[in-house]
């Protein structure tokens, strides 16, 4: 700790910022002070106003004409931001004039020893009671010790052996009070000294911790980027040979291990989506894609999945309130995963009876426009225990049940749509009765768009017309999905036409000979977006070049299209999504 031995003051920038935390920490000590001074005052005013003594007027001026006042005015003067500038010379000027008006009626009145007393507490609260910094109380101390002793000795009339005495107290008080001041505010600059030593360690620990956790959770995002690419690369083999074998003429048995196939592997892709989601949101990095849609689309859209996953004997109906505003702005990707997942655990636990899909109307902000809509999925299933209901939203959290433990999942489902309703401004949660069935909700906002507002075009759920034919440009350098994706579009009535990377893209590409190319991003010799710019800046009037790739992090479609695709689609390539993306275009 470097400081000067005399003033106690840091040598460095440490003394600004020590003498802010000192005034903070003694503003309110000094208020306090300063108006039991007034108090204290006032009361022997008044005793020597009603009592009988010499210079009574003199001292009713000094008193409510000098001290009070400016007690009074110190006071007022804490509140104001520039005070803690000067606080400690206003103060020492101050007691040295408090302590001067004591010596005048010792001078006055030397045989008064209240006055005497007196300076001695105006002593005392200068060097333990205001906060003065110990410089500032020694020169007060002092000073007054002068003016005291030039008082007495040339203007009153006072005994050698009382000057003598008066002298040794104050003497005494001085000293005792110079080192006792000393002592505490050095004691006080060192334990300053130390805690901000230890904030640094503490700030540098945790700059050390903070750096080490977005190094973790960088690497965790590489690391499930990349495994995210190698399983979907395989995966897209699996699902394209799938499909393509449900195509073909199968028995009953076939038929089944076609369909256990296909469920598996849809099952492994959503694990991989919803890992992927998670890490997302535990980065911070899920944003939503706000586009204008038809809210009665959620509900085609949900029937449509039920009719998919669901082969038990149960009911599915739908419920849509007339206050439900026909068009709004949201994620509707985003909010379809939450109802995906709600009406799919709907399924997965209902045995029999119903499942009921409500979308309802809460309110809309005249103001903003804004609306807030509830959907609820109800359904006749297992209900879930009291004491486990806690446990449901809960990243990787099962509820292990007797019945239900045969169904399979990452746990991550629930704790996703959680995230997911919060980035919507809502709200999640359910009704449960065990062995009767449970009710699932959430609430989003969503901006109502009126029809003059809507855009010329809306997104459709139309399928793609199959009679078009296209012919298609394959960029890939994965001989099985080369195999896979080719049969896949073929058995889809497209011609396609082979490219191993972005050089022989280059090389076979001629102008008006494709409607498509289908562009891999992650090729050796020539990537995807080097072979995209090239062709760019080659011929003006290019087909729509559609990226394909298993990179599927948020923002990765954004940054394809930035860097020059058209369109981007995530492996493994379906059917549907490819019949979406191409609508776009024809």
């Amino acid at each position: 700790m470097d400081f000067n031995p005399v003033t106690l003051s840091f040598s460095d920038s440490l003394e600004g910022k020590f003498k802010k935390k000192y005034f903070r920490d003694s503003v309110n000590l000094i208020r306090i002070a300063l108006i039991l001074s007034v108090a204290i005052y006032s009361i022997f005013g008044y005793l020597e106003i009603t009592s009988e003594i010499e210079y009574k007027v003199t001292s009713t001026i000094i008193n409510f004409g000098l001290i009070i006042p400016a007690l009074i005015l110190i006071f007022l003067l804490t509140y104001i931001k520039w005070f803690e500038k000067v606080w400690q010379l206003f103060l020492s000027m101050a007691f040295i004039f408090a302590a001067l008006s004591k010596v005048v009626l010792i001078i006055l009145m030397p045989d008064v020893h209240t006055y005497y007393t007196g300076l001695i507490v105006i002593y005392s609260a200068g060097y333990f009671v205001f906060r003065l910094r110990f410089i500032y109380a020694s020169i007060v101390g002092w000073t007054t010790f002068v003016f005291f002793n030039a008082g007495i000795l040339f203007f009153a009339d006072i005994s050698y052996n009382s000057v003598l005495v008066y002298n040794f107290f104050y003497l005494a008080l001085n000293l005792f009070g110079m080192l006792s001041a000393y002592n505490m505010e050095l004691y006080n600059r060192k334990n300053y000294f130390l805690s901000t030593q230890l904030d640094e360690k503490e700030a540098e620990k945790l700059r050390e911790q903070v750096e080490l956790a977005n190094k973790t959770a960088e690497f965790k995002q590489n690391f499930l980027a990349n495994m995210s690419h190698e399983i979907r690369t395989p995966l897209t083999g699996l699902v394209g040979m799938i499909e393509l074998l449900g195509k073909t003429k199968l028995d009953a048995v076939q038929h089944d291990y076609v369909s256990t196939l296909k469920q598996s592997t849809e099952n492994l892709h959503e694990i991989i989506n919803q890992v992927l989601d998670f890490s997302k949101i535990e980065a911070g990095k899920l944003k939503l894609n706000i586009k204008t849609f038809q809210v009665q689309t959620l509900v085609i859209n949900a029937k449509k999945l039920f009719s998919s996953i669901c082969d038990k004997d149960i009911a599915f109906d739908m419920h849509i309130e007339e206050e439900v505003p026909v068009f709004i702005k949201a994620d509707k990707s985003r909010i379809m995963q939450i109802i995906n997942n709600l009406i799919s655990n709907a399924v997965k636990f209902t045995n029999q009876g119903e499942i009921e899909l409500f979308v309802k109307h809460i309110k809309t902000d005249t103001i903003t426009n804004e609306a807030t809509i509830k959907i609820e999925v109800k359904d006749t299933g297992y209900g879930i225990r009291p004491e486990k209901q806690d446990q449901l939203f809960i990243p990787f959290a099962q509820i292990d049940e007797v019945d239900t433990r045969d169904y399979d999942g990452t746990g991550l489902g629930l704790s996703i749509c959680k995230e997911l309703v919060k980035i919507h401004g809502g709200e999640i949660g359910f009704e449960s009765e065990y062995k009767v069935g449970s009710t699932f909700w959430f609430t989003f906002k969503a901006k109502v768009v009126m029809w003059d507002e809507m855009p010329s075009v809306l997104d459709t759920d139309e399928a793609f017309n199959s009679s078009k034919k296209l012919k298609i440009l394959l960029v890939e350098d994965k001989m099985i999905n080369q195999k896979v994706i080719k049969l896949l579009l073929s058995s889809m009535g497209h011609h396609i036409t082979l490219a191993g990377n972005g050089k022989e893209a280059l090389e076979k590409f001629q102008p008006g000979q494709f409607d498509v190319i289908l562009m891999d991003i992650q090729m050796p010799v020539m990537d995807g977006i080097a072979a995209t710019k090239k062709l760019k800046e080659d011929y003006k009037n290019l087909p729509p070049i559609i990226g394909l790739s298993a990179n599927a992090f948020e923002g990765d479609s954004e940054k394809y299209k930035k860097l020059g695709m058209d369109d981007y689609i995530t492996k493994p390539l379906k059917q549907e999504v490819f019949t979406e993306v191409i609508n776009k275009f024809f």
